[in-house]
């Protein structure tokens, strides 16, 4: 990842945070706006729930670059010196989110999704997490779309699926998209309802 950052950077229309997994392990990849290449990446085990509307990383170590669970630009702290954000000296830990991103953290709503998620018994299934993709109290109307990756060990990838709701997860159904298809589906194809004035 680091080197795909590095190497390829990255789009910035605005803050925006991504999560890239497998059936193993997960990483939340933030990237900032701003135009100075900055970015964090904090690993997520096996058994880590984390729901990330939006996305945050919290407190990192000052060796992130050498650390097993975390990565960023080489200026993620320099940057924030430069500009007075952070004071090494404070002996405060550098904590990216109160820095960086709106000093909240966890938001409430994101919270009670993470808890009720704990509190299930045996595994978590895909219809929890869809349920929880769903649930009013992260998404909206206004919400463009919906999407579930269901990790598997042991698939083909191109067996992968992803679920994906064409528009507000609130109200749409989550149809799979396999990884290998070599076509779109019909759902994502140009029609008159997504065209401007067609319907008329």
């Amino acid at each position: 990842m680091s080197f795909w950052l590095n190497e390829y950077g990255y789009a910035t229309y605005g803050e925006n945070s991504h999560l890239f997994a497998d059936a193993d392990e997960g990483w939340i990849v933030i990237n900032f706006a701003g135009g100075q290449g900055l970015w964090a990446a904090q690993r997520l085990g096996p058994d880590d729930i984390r729901v990330s509307r939006p996305g945050y990383i919290g407190e990192i170590p000052a060796d992130y670059q050498n650390h097993p669970n975390f990565m960023g630009s080489s200026n993620l702290i320099s940057f924030a010196v430069r500009q007075g954000w952070y004071k090494p000296e404070s002996g405060e830990p550098f904590n990216v989110n109160k820095i960086y991103g709106d000093g909240n953290m966890r938001h409430a709503a994101v919270a009670r999704i993470e808890e009720s998620l704990r509190a299930k018994s045996g595994k978590i299934a895909l219809r929890d997490v869809i349920a929880a993709v769903r649930d009013p109290q992260l998404t909206g109307d206004s919400a463009g779309y919906g999407q579930v990756a269901h990790l598997r060990k042991g698939v083909h990838p191109e067996l992968g699926i992803l679920w994906v709701a064409a528009s507000s997860s609130l109200t749409a159904p989550f149809i799979p998209y396999w990884l290998g298809v070599n076509d779109a589906q019909p759902e994502y194809k140009r029609h008159r309802y997504l065209t401007e004035a067609e319907a008329a």
